[in-house]
């Protein structure tokens, strides 16, 4: 809790450092609402391991695909927002699926925590993979950087696309639809 009441206090004065009042009616508040937000953006972070739910559906033996997951995560280098969409898919194994919710819930934990969106393809391909023992995984972000949106080039609307794909080449190529 001290950690919090360090935080709170360095956020007041860098309000007075931008030549704000940290104690002005709309400011009040601000630090504790920054801790408070940054802590629900970042809870990514924890240890929590989820019991994944997994179905045999022994006749399945093709791609489950899941597209258009929003996503908002911070970036590392200027603790500014990328956002967009994850698109995934995974080849089972022996007919063991995972409940969908699962994959999205995955998704939530690679993304609430500071963030590169290359590495985090990655974290997030290799994590189904390995969970779900799967024959293949390819994950697709396409994500928006506020970084470049709102300072440096200023130009809002570009989109960076990154994509991973563990196992087997067998079950390539697969088409991704932009």
């Amino acid at each position: 809790m001290r950690e919090f009441e360090q935080f709170e206090s360095a956020l007041s004065n860098l309000l007075e450092v931008l030549a704000e009042n940290p104690r002005r009616g709309g400011l009040e508040k601000t630090p504790q609402r920054v801790v408070r937000a940054l802590g629900e953006l970042l809870s990514g972070h924890g240890d929590g391991e989820e019991k994944l739910a997994l179905f045999d559906v022994a006749a399945y033996d093709h791609w489950v695909e899941m597209h258009g997951i929003p996503f908002s995560s911070l970036c590392e280098h200027h603790l500014l927002p990328f956002v967009g969409k994850i698109s995934l898919a995974y080849w089972p194994q022996n007919g063991r699926v995972i409940g969908l919710s699962k994959l999205v819930r995955m998704v939530e934990k690679f993304t609430h925590r500071l963030q590169l969106q290359e590495r985090m393809t990655v974290e997030l391909a290799e994590s189904i993979f390995q969970k779900l023992k799967a024959k293949a995984v390819e994950v697709r972000v396409e994500g928006e950087h506020f970084c470049m949106s709102m300072r440096g080039v200023r130009r809002p609307g570009i989109r960076t696309i990154t994509h991973h794909r563990c196992g087997s080449a067998s079950y390539w190529p697969f088409d991704w639809q932009p």
